[in-house]
């Protein structure tokens, strides 16, 4: 493969990773509660994702993570977003991974982040930087899921380059948050984790 077959195909990847997740966003912003719409868009999702899957994986195992000066940012964010999409088993797998790119300052650490929390949230586990949300279908209410330490998330999120949790929201997802109403909230939020928590324990 060529660099610039590699960078053709990161393209299209990146289309096909976001184009049922932006219909997606369109639904629940309209409030919609049409079920079928969204198991619609779920699976046309997860194949896509499966796809793509194939894809990276097969890159990163020839070749390793891409030198940035070819697939440039873009490419790299492409790359890292297929991982953030896979099953958690995959997550596991390459993170070692990533976490080198980071290293190699190929991969930014917010990245890295926002995949740790992941694979944490999949697992039914607290997650560190508060990247992670549970969105309720039709009512549009998203929370986030717990954090292992709330009170110090901000000074955690500023080592990996993240804005403080409150600014995140606010401009992210039009979300007012402090900590009151994270803990208001967070009885929510745990059994979100609990129902993960043993979907991966029976899995095991």
């Amino acid at each position: 493969m060529t660099n610039d077959d590699l960078v053709k195909m990161l393209q299209e990847i990146d289309y096909e990773d976001q184009r049922y997740r932006r219909e997606t966003e369109k639904l629940l912003n309209s409030g919609s509660n049409d079920t079928l719409a969204f198991i619609s868009l779920g699976r046309k999702t997860r194949v896509a994702d499966s796809v793509n899957q194939v894809k990276v994986l097969n890159l990163l195992d020839s070749t390793g993570w891409p030198d940035k000066k070819v697939i440039g940012e873009k490419g790299s964010k492409i790359i890292w977003a297929v991982l953030q999409h896979a099953d958690l088993n995959v997550q596991e797998k390459y993170f070692p991974m990533v976490k080198k790119a980071v290293a190699d300052l190929k991969v930014e650490s917010r990245d890295a982040a926002y995949l740790e929390d992941r694979i944490l949230t999949g697992k039914g586990l607290k997650q560190k930087y508060g990247t992670q949300l549970s969105v309720t279908i039709g009512s549009n209410k998203s929370y986030v899921l717990p954090i292992e330490k709330p009170e110090s998330v901000d000074s955690l999120r500023g080592t990996v380059y993240l804005p403080p949790l409150k600014y995140y929201l606010k401009n992210g997802f039009e979300m007012d948050w402090d900590l009151n109403t994270y803990y208001k909230e967070l009885p929510e939020a745990e059994k979100v984790l609990e129902e993960r928590r043993k979907r991966y324990l029976s899995q095991k």
